[in-house]
Order: structure tokens, then C-alpha cells, then sequence
């Protein structure tokens, strides 16, 4: 998927596998290099460098209910395009949601990752146990959600500005 990505977002030949790097991890001198790149169709978050061809990692994550691109506040879709971080803040504390469909209350993990996408409160962030089994599918109200290990692993190398693509799909 990643390599799909080189090769739509360069505007360039088809990259080879063999061109792409793989790095378990991102040295702090790294970080302001990764770009986060979403596929609502394939349910994962990658970070990878655009300019260096380096994927530091994918988690599978849960994105907005409803497929397409987001129109309203409330349509339960996840919206595409490019995107920044705009902060990194500590959800702990923070009161579970109702879920509009189902009436059930989830929770935002440890972490909330905002994203300045032109609507309020879209970001990435975890899930409480009760809904993990919904990580890889469409399930959220239009923010990316991921089980809390995976997210701590994102924040681990995430910054304020970061460069965040969402797309419909890699393929």
C-alpha cells in the first residue's frame, strides 16, 4: 500500500518495492519528515517519509461510518484530503461519547491527535475495550480511532504539523 502511495503521491513513475526503506523506528531527527497517510478503504494509518521512501510504520484503524467524503457536521464520514496536526492532547481524562447510532458510549483512548481539517473535532485517537472490535472497519463518527497500543505508538512519533493524507483508498 505504501508503495501505491509513493507512486500517486510523487506524480512519478511507479516506485519499485525495492526502492522503499523499511525503519522500526523514527530517531527523533526523523519526525518532522513523517507524513501520516489514511486509507478509509483498506482501514490503516501509515507513517512514512515522502521524500526518503521510508515507511516507519501502519496500524489498522477504524474511519467514519458512512464512505465518501465528508459534507456535514454529523454525516459520520471521515474527510479526505491533506491535513496537519494541529496538537497532541492527553484524553485520558476526557468523558466517553454517545455513539448517534447505536447509543453506546465509547471512549477516546489515551491521546487525541488534532487534525486541522476545516471541521471541529476530527483527530486521531484510541478506543475504550468494549469497541475494539471495530478497529478495521467503518465504524467511527469521521475521526480515525485505533486500539490504545497502536496509538501510543503514533504519538510516540507524532508533532504538531505533521503532514496528515487521507484518502479514500491506496488502490
Amino acid at each position: 500500500m505504501a508503495v501505491n502511495y509513493f507512486s500517486l503521491g510523487q506524480g512519478t513513475s511507479v516506485v519499485e518495492f525495492s526502492e522503499v526503506m523499511l525503519s522500526l523506528n523514527a530517531p527523533p531527527s526523523d519526525l518532522a519528515k513523517i507524513t501520516w497517510v489514511c486509507s478509509k478503504k483498506e482501514h490503516v494509518l501509515l507513517a512514512l517519509s515522502e521524500t526518503d521512501k521510508v515507511i516507519y510504520g501502519g496500524w489498522m484503524v477504524a474511519t467514519g461510518r458512512n464512505p465518501g467524503q465528508k459534507l456535514k457536521v454529523g454525516d459520520m464520514r471521515t474527510p479526505e484530503g491533506v491535513f496537519y496536526v494541529k496538537s497532541i492532547e492527553d484524553s485520558s481524562f476526557w468523558d466517553s461519547y454517545v455513539d448517534k447510532a447505536t447509543k453506546e458510549r465509547i471512549g477516546y483512548g489515551p491521546y487525541f491527535i488534532r487534525l486541522e481539517t476545516g471541521w471541529k473535532g476530527i483527530g486521531i485517537h484510541g478506543t475504550d475495550d468494549e469497541h475494539l472490535h471495530e478497529i478495521g472497519t467503518d465504524a467511527s463518527h469521521g475521526c480515525i480511532r485505533m486500539a490504545n497500543d497502536d496509538l501510543l505508538e503514533v504519538v510516540s512519533m507524532s508533532m504538531k504539523g505533521q503532514k496528515v493524507v487521507i484518502l479514500e483508498s491506496l488502490n
